[in-house]
């Protein structure tokens, strides 16, 4: 088996989508102490979770 199998195990793996409604782009707005900050819907893989199906789940939360 490759090395790089154990590293993408243990790494956090993520998906984020870039949502368009007419020229807006949809954000999460988040308030934080060091200051407010904004991202793209999206959110952690959970282990053998096919990516698609993430960023499904993630865009139906």
């Amino acid at each position: 088996m490759s090395p790089v199998v154990p590293i993408l195990e243990s790494a956090g793996i993520r998906v984020a989508a870039v949502v368009f409604e007419g020229s807006d782009v949809c954000l999460i707005h988040r308030r934080r102490p060091g200051g407010d900050q904004y991202t793209l819907p999206g959110g952690n893989v959970e282990r053998c979770e096919d990516l698609s199906d993430a960023l499904r789940r993630e865009l139906q939360e």
